[in-house]
C-alpha cells in the first residue's frame, strides 16, 4: 500500500483559548552569568519585596548538574559545584519561579492564557533585574510539554490520523501497522540565531507526547524587556506548530468550539 501526501508549511497562527488543553507544563528559563547573591536568604528576601508582596519562598533546594565525559577511561560523570535553588510560588496566577546563581526561571502546571503567564514571568525577569543586575542572559528558551490523552491515541495510525497532521506521522501511516510506541526529536535553526526542537511520539497507550522548545543560546545583555520580546516571537512560533501538528478537527475538540480568538 502506497500513501501519497502533500504536506502544507507551519503557517502563523493564534489559538482560542482551549477548554480541555493538553498542556502539562510551561517553563520560561533564563541561563545567566553567576548571581553569587542569590546564595544568600537576604538577597531572595530583596527579590520577593521587589515583587510587590504577590510571591512567597515555597521551598529551598540544592542542585548539582550532572555532565558525562567519554574518553580513554571510558564514561566518567563531573558534578557540577553545588547551588542553591528558590523556589517562589505566586498563587494569585498559579506560577512558581526558580531563582538560582545560574538561572531564572518562570513555570506553571496550570496554564490558561499566555498573556497571565507572560505578566508573572516578566514581573520576574524585571524584579531579578533591578535586585541582582545579572550581566549576561547565556541561553533563553521558552518550552511547552503537552500530553494528548485520547482513547485515539491507541497506536492504530489511522486513529492517530483523526488527532495529528498525518505529516506529523507520516511514517507511521506508511507502514500501516499498529505503533507499539514512537518517540522523535527534530531541531531546526530559527532566524534571530535562534533554534526550536519538536519531541513527539506515542508514549504509552492514549497518551501522545508534543514536546516543543524554542531557545537561543547565543550570550546577550541581561535585559528583562528585550528577553520577554523575545519570548513573544517564541510563543508565537510555539503555538503555530502546536496548531499545525493537531488537525483541525481535534482543535475544535480542545476549544470546545470553532472561535478562534487568541490564546
Amino acid at each position: 500500500m502506497t500513501y501519497v501526501m502533500t504536506f502544507a508549511p507551519v503557517e502563523p497562527r493564534e489559538l482560542g483559548r482551549l477548554s480541555a488543553s493538553p498542556l502539562r507544563l510551561a517553563l520560561l528559563q533564563a541561563r545567566t552569568t553567576p548571581v553569587l547573591a542569590f546564595e544568600q536568604p537576604a538577597e531572595v528576601q530583596k527579590l520577593v519585596e521587589a515583587l510587590g508582596g504577590r510571591w512567597t519562598v515555597a521551598d529551598r533546594q540544592t542542585n548539582r548538574e550532572l555532565t558525562f565525559q567519554v574518553g580513554p577511561a571510558g564514561m566518567q560523570q563531573q558534578a557540577s559545584a553545588p547551588e542553591t535553588v528558590w523556589v517562589l510560588s505566586a498563587e494569585d496566577t498559579g506560577t512558581r519561579a526558580a531563582v538560582s546563581a545560574s538561572s531564572v526561571a518562570a513555570e506553571s502546571d496550570r496554564y490558561a492564557h499566555w498573556e497571565d503567564f507572560h505578566a508573572a514571568a516578566a514581573d520576574l525577569f524585571a524584579a531579578v533585574q533591578r535586585v541582582a543586575a545579572p550581566a549576561r542572559c547565556t541561553r533563553l528558551g521558552l518550552r511547552y510539554i503537552n500530553e494528548l490523552q485520547d482513547e485515539r491515541a491507541d497506536g492504530d495510525p489511522q486513529r492517530l490520523a483523526e488527532l495529528l497532521n498525518p505529516a506529523l506521522i507520516a511514517p507511521a501511516l506508511a507502514l500501516a501497522r499498529p505503533v507499539a510506541g514512537s518517540l522523535a526529536e527534530l531541531r531546526v535553526s530559527e532566524d534571530d540565531e535562534a533554534a526550536f526542537t519538536l519531541r513527539h511520539g506515542l508514549v504509552k497507550p492514549g497518551t501522545y507526547l508534543l514536546d516543543l522548545d524554542a531557545y537561543h543560546e547565543q550570550p546577550e545583555a541581561f535585559d528583562a524587556g528585550a528577553l520577554l520580546e523575545r519570548a513573544e516571537r517564541f510563543h508565537a512560533r510555539i503555538e503555530s506548530v502546536f496548531a499545525w501538528a493537531l488537525t483541525d478537527a481535534y482543535l475544535h475538540e480542545l476549544t470546545g468550539d470553532t472561535n478562534e480568538e487568541g490564546r
